[in-house]
């Protein structure tokens, strides 16, 4: 699974939009002290000082302001008004003026594009970086990152290439730093599997290794326990498939990661002809809906899977009705959380990573070197200083730029203990336990880091140059918030974490490609109207594929590989594998 989300985040539907002043950089600079940059409170010990290529010089000492674009389901989220962000302005000189869309970003960028101004910097726009290509109003950054990018550049390592566009030119930079990372222990927020800890334990904790042990685990769990302690009905497996991207999860990504496949979204790579085809054409995904409505005939899936929305989906999990969940630990987190505080530890789930055949395939595990260019940073024409903002994300993307971002100012949110380790302040880690978010909004602790806006940030894992993890969550005891029960499955099943359930991602090698769903379909009209049409097809006869009886399965499944024929997603087909063949030679460049 790609880092947290990002390719199907969309926009929060809110008739919100809170509006700013988009014109260009070098605006009357805003009064500051000349030795701010000098004179700042410290984000790094002696401990942890890296010796870091130089940039060429940018003055800092004089504080400018810079009007950003911020879309999707992030943005709420955004403000430059707390002491992080102060912090990085006085590294910098550069500070944030967000302008925050809420809503579709297509329509903000659209109206730009037709009268010409811009905000100096769109962030996270997902989606719309070939628009902004076209239009020419994307700055081309090779030669500014080249002078004044040179962490940007280390950050990217031998993957640098692989944030060009398909024209060669880099104009965007986003998450996906190229270095690999061991599991962090206690992460577990992948795609898999996950069963009630009182099913296993019910069912004598069997062997999880394939799709064969899953569902004989959930049909000896509701034969033997149908219901639940308090009289309601169990189900077996629930889908969630709201919001029309959900069922993304347990669906379609779910197909190739039991065939042992990666995560490229639409699409299949051919490794014998190097091509791109439709996944929803494979037998792999065909032999895997059959699965399914076999479960679905046989009682085994919950009935409301295709009606149910998200918070009745989370409901039925939090009050312990569901045996199993197919989905991405974040998905329904929320809930497993609620019963874990109210130590209802065999409610609670364990993952698990089951294969169609586990003698002849291995789960794949993303690797976290698949950098793509369709969202993140792009500066604009309107942009009178670009040199100052590529500096700024320079400094982000340094060792000290990054602690500041995922730590916080040292001797405000964390101390250096006798060991040279950071050590959070207590006050702050209660505050995260009380309300995330508003910690976030009030320091700024973790707004610029790696689950919000396609900031520039290493993987989980990565460790800083005095051992320690750059996650700031305390994981010397991964295990404490779990309960008694949870630890019992554990130990049933050989694992000290949970995160043990899943690959690890640095033994994953870097795939030549990167991830299908990462390359550009265009701009070209009739294309995007030939995907959006493939789109619009596919839940609805994915639920009617489940949820037919058996005898009815073919007709069914024909009649929507017709309908997806009809849809001209051929016509997407021939773009994607001209930009493959483009970005295979481009990545592979020395």
């Amino acid at each position: 699974m790609r880092r947290k989300f990002s390719r199907v985040i969309s926009a929060v539907a809110v008739s919100a939009m809170i509006a700013t002043s988009f014109a260009g950089c070098g605006k009357t600079p805003v009064s500051s002290n000349p030795e701010s940059t000098t004179g700042s409170v410290s984000t790094s010990s002696k401990t942890e000082e890296s010796s870091e290529p130089a940039a060429s010089a940018v003055d800092t000492s004089t504080v400018e302001e810079f009007s950003v674009l911020v879309v999707g389901s992030q943005a709420a989220l955004f403000n430059w008004d707390n002491p992080v962000a102060e912090e990085i302005t006085k590294r910098t000189g550069v500070k944030l003026v967000p302008e925050l869309v809420l809503d579709d970003p297509m329509q903000r960028i659209a109206l730009m594009i037709a009268s010409g101004e811009y905000t100096d910097l769109i962030l996270n726009a997902d989606g719309t970086l070939d628009k902004l290509i076209d239009s020419g109003s994307a700055v081309k950054l090779d030669e500014l990152l080249d002078q004044y990018g040179p962490n940007i550049k280390e950050f990217y390592g031998d993957m640098y290439n692989r944030i060009r566009s398909t024209d060669g030119n880099i104009y965007c930079f986003g998450t996906g730093a190229s270095k690999q990372a061991e599991n962090t222990p206690g992460q577990y927020w992948n795609l898999g599997f996950y069963l009630q800890n009182q099913a296993l334990e019910n069912q004598g904790f069997p062997e999880i290794k394939t799709l064969e042990d899953v569902e004989n685990v959930i049909r000896k769990e509701l034969e033997e326990h149908p219901k639940t302690a308090d009289g309601q009905k169990r189900y077996g497996l629930s889908l969630i498939t709201s919001d029309g991207w959900r069922y993304q999860f347990p669906i379609t990504h779910a197909a190739n990661l039991v065939n042992g496949l990666p995560l490229d979204g639409d699409y299949y790579y051919n490794p014998e002809t190097g091509n791109a085809e439709l996944a929803m054409r494979q037998q792999y995904m065909k032999e895997y809906i059959e699965w399914y409505n076999g479960l679905y005939n046989s009682g085994l899936i919950d009935p409301e899977s295709f009606t149910q929305n998200y918070d009745t989906y989370l409901s039925k999990i939090s009050t312990g009705r569901v045996v199993g969940i197919v989905d991405g630990f974040w998905q329904a987190s929320s809930a497993i959380m609620s019963l874990r505080t109210e130590g209802k530890g065999e409610l609670c789930y364990s993952p698990f990573t089951p294969l169609v055949d586990s003698s002849t395939m291995k789960w794949c595990g993303e690797a976290g070197g698949n950098v793509a260019q369709p969202s993140g940073f792009t500066v604009t024409t309107s942009c009178k200083n670009p040199e100052k903002i590529v500096n700024f994300f320079n400094f982000l993307a340094s060792e000290e730029g990054q602690i500041l971002t995922e730590w916080g100012i040292e001797g405000v949110n964390y101390t250096i203990d006798a060991d040279g380790q950071r050590v959070r302040n207590a006050e702050d880690i209660a505050a995260e336990a009380e309300d995330s978010q508003a910690l976030m909004a009030k320091t700024g602790v973790k707004m610029y880091a790696r689950d919000a806006n396609e900031w520039l940030h290493q993987p989980y894992g990565y460790k800083t140059s005095n051992g320690q993890l750059l996650i700031n969550e305390n994981l010397t005891e991964p295990n404490a918030g779990l309960t008694e029960k949870e630890i019992e499955v554990l130990n049933k099943y050989g694992h000290d974490t949970f995160a043990e359930a899943f690959p690890n991602t640095s033994e994953v090698p870097s795939r030549s490609y990167g991830a299908l769903d990462t390359i550009s379909i265009g701009t070209d009209e009739d294309v995007a109207v030939a995907f959006q049409k493939y789109a619009d097809c596919k839940l609805p006869n994915l639920a009617k594929a489940i949820m037919c009886s058996p005898e009815e399965f073919e007709g069914v499944w024909t009649a929507f590989m017709n309908e997806i024929d009809k849809t001209g997603i051929d016509k997407v087909l021939t773009v994607i594998n001209e930009n493959l063949a483009t970005r295979v030679e481009q990545w592979s460049a020395k």
